[in-house]
């Protein structure tokens, strides 16, 4: 779960960054709505034997 919450908010940095270096927000509108869904969800996103 916090390496989930890390995950997230590492995607959100990505977003903001590549937003501001490029000058193009297409990457940010992808990434960082997952990384907040990584941060505040209960569900485990990353197991995949369900």
């Amino acid at each position: 779960m916090i390496k989930q919450k890390i995950a997230g908010m590492i995607f959100i940095a990505c977003g903001i960054i590549s937003a501001l270096l490029e000058r193009d927000i297409t990457a940010a509108i992808l990434i960082v709505p997952l990384g907040i869904y990584a941060i505040f969800t209960k569900k485990d996103l990353s197991n995949y034997e369900e």
